[in-house]
Order: structure tokens, then C-alpha cells, then sequence
């Protein structure tokens, strides 16, 4: 069982990786990174920075500043490396990524009122 603090430090390693000599910077985009099947706290809580919701349809979407190439690059690496699938990567507005649902309204989808 991999310690949280190892986790967390693998994904900040993984997104924050320095500029390299020549590259430019870019303007930060919101990304949306969708990937199949639900996530820990203990990752949930690695991935500093983004909002993290899951829907009825079992998919979960992180959702983040990305400033860089590097930065996105890192984190689908990281999820590469604890074998988590990929199923979309999107840049979206950033006013398109306020009005998504809570994740609490995903949940009381999936399990009414008891």
C-alpha cells in the first residue's frame, strides 16, 4: 500500500516540472481531464489545484489551470503511472467549468434520499 505522502509527492513531481531552456510561456488554460472509474481521497487530495468530480456514468473529470505544456504533460503522466485510463483531455472556458454540477449532485443521483 503506497504511503498518501508518497503519492502526493510522485503527482507534484509529476505537474510541476520546471520550464526547459527555450520553451515559452504560455497564457494558463483551463484543462478537463476525464478518466474512467472513481478516485481515493489520498489522490483526490494529491491533485492540489483542481476540482475533482465524479458523475453517475462512473467517469471522473479533473478539472485545472494548466499554465503549461509541462504541467498537463505531468499530470496525464502521473496518472499514466498509477494506471488510471485517459479518456479524454479538453481545454474549456473558464466560465463553462464554473457552472458544472457539484459533485454532491452527481452522488444524489446515484443514491436517493434513504
Amino acid at each position: 500500500m503506497m504511503a498518501s505522502y508518497g503519492l502526493q509527492t510522485n503527482i507534484e513531481r509529476r505537474c510541476r516540472l520546471p520550464f526547459r531552456h527555450g520553451e515559452v510561456a504560455v497564457p494558463s488554460q483551463i484543462a478537463e481531464v476525464v478518466v474512467r472509474g472513481r478516485m481515493s481521497p489520498e489522490l483526490i487530495a494529491a491533485l492540489d489545484g483542481f476540482e475533482v468530480t465524479t458523475g453517475a456514468d462512473g467517469l471522473t473529470r479533473v478539472v485545472g489551470s494548466v499554465p503549461d505544456q509541462p504541467r498537463l504533460l505531468g499530470l496525464l503522466a502521473a496518472f499514466d503511472d498509477l494506471h488510471i485510463e485517459v479518456v479524454s483531455v479538453n481545454f474549456v472556458d473558464s466560465t463553462a467549468s464554473a457552472s458544472r454540477p457539484s459533485p454532491d449532485a452527481g452522488d444524489a443521483r446515484r443514491h436517493p434520499e434513504q
